[in-house]
């Protein structure tokens, strides 16, 4: 086995031969160089063209609770091959320092359908932990109980990169991505969308203050539809794409005694019988810049008791609403006529 690395200025190549290779607890620990370090031990779940989506879920979930040792000096890799892993109705639980990477959003995928009876939901077709990181694949959740999630993170921190999460079915509440209870995720190129049922929400956050960048989320074709709910999690967003449409109520984004950052990002709530792109109450200074809003009924509806502060940005829609204090520096509506200090 050979690791060739081309540089890009195309006159040099770096061989290494992999000089060391040897099985450890059911694993495989790759050692490259006659004198380099350890660089931590990788599963590989390699799909035959005869294994069942079934089968190939039992490799995961076994392979997951077969590794008990995995710590910061021992971390895991399990790295999926090409093909569907579906892990039922009980979903994945992961460990600690233990990241899973798929070969790719269009050819990895990890299926469930799991519910839960009340809320907060309790598991996700993955549920996460911190100190991990999930990449390079999608997720999909379709149970059929009230509560459903792709990906459901409670008091967990991980790293998602390279991600969809998708989630139909619950009749309740249908949940792309569920953050709970102090957990702070970073999601980078990440997309998480929620279909159906009486609430559709893309991104959930309550009390867990995200690091979101290049993502995408959307909730549609529920009731109630929200491309992010979040209630008292300040958190950042950039370069991304929210959006909400259809039903009853459609909110690009609600956001409940918070103080969150936003830049660069489309929002979005349209084709609703009341569509709103932003919709704030109770209390929070939010701050948003270089971004586009848009909602049919108010591009924003800021409650009382809330601050929100708006720059160098397009409204789009519906005339904003405002029952607190609202600031607009910079703004331009549809047709791109300016206001350099009113809020359109």
């Amino acid at each position: 086995m050979r690791i060739v690395i081309c540089f890009t200025a195309g006159v040099f190549y770096f061989i290494l031969s992999v000089l060391s290779y040897q099985a450890i607890a059911g694993a495989s620990q790759i050692i490259i160089g006659a004198n380099s370090a350890d660089v931590g031990t990788i599963i590989i779940i390699s799909p035959k063209t005869t294994d069942s989506s079934s089968s190939l879920g039992s490799a995961l979930l076994n392979t997951i609770a077969g590794i008990t040792d995995a710590s910061a000096e021992n971390p895991y890799l399990i790295k999926l091959g090409p093909g569907t892993y579906d892990v039922g109705t009980t979903g994945v639980t992961m460990k600690q320092w233990v990241s899973v990477e798929g070969s790719g959003e269009k050819a990895t995928k990890i299926t469930g359908s799991v519910s839960s009876a009340a809320f907060p939901p309790t598991a996700g077709t993955i549920t996460g932990a911190s100190n991990m990181e999930i990449r390079f694949l999608s997720v999909e959740n379709s149970g059929t109980g009230a509560f459903t999630a792709a990906i459901l993170n409670s008091q967990a921190s991980p790293s998602l990169i390279h991600v969809t999460a998708t989630a139909s079915g619950g009749t309740t509440q249908n949940y792309g991505i569920f953050n709970y209870d102090n957990s702070s995720p970073r999601m980078i190129f990440v997309t998480a969308q929620a279909t159906g049922g009486e609430n559709s929400t893309g991104v959930y956050l309550c009390l867990s203050p995200a690091i979101m960048s290049h993502i995408k989320a959307t909730g549609m074709d529920a009731t109630n539809n929200y491309g992010i709910m979040n209630s008292s999690s300040s958190f950042t967003l950039e370069d991304s794409t929210v959006e909400a449409s259809g039903g009853t109520y459609a909110y690009g984004i609600v956001n409940i005694s918070s103080s969150p950052l936003i830049r660069k990002t489309t929002i979005s709530g349209t084709g609703g019988t009341y569509s709103f792109g932003l919709y704030t109450y109770i209390s929070g200074t939010i701050k948003i810049n270089d971004s586009s809003i848009n909602g049919t009924t108010n591009s924003i509806n800021n409650g009382s008791g809330v601050t929100t502060r708006v720059g160098n940005s397009q409204l789009e829609g519906g005339a904003t609403f405002n029952q607190g204090t609202l600031t607009c520096a910079g703004v331009y509506d549809e047709n791109y006529t300016f206001s350099q200090n009113t809020c359109p």
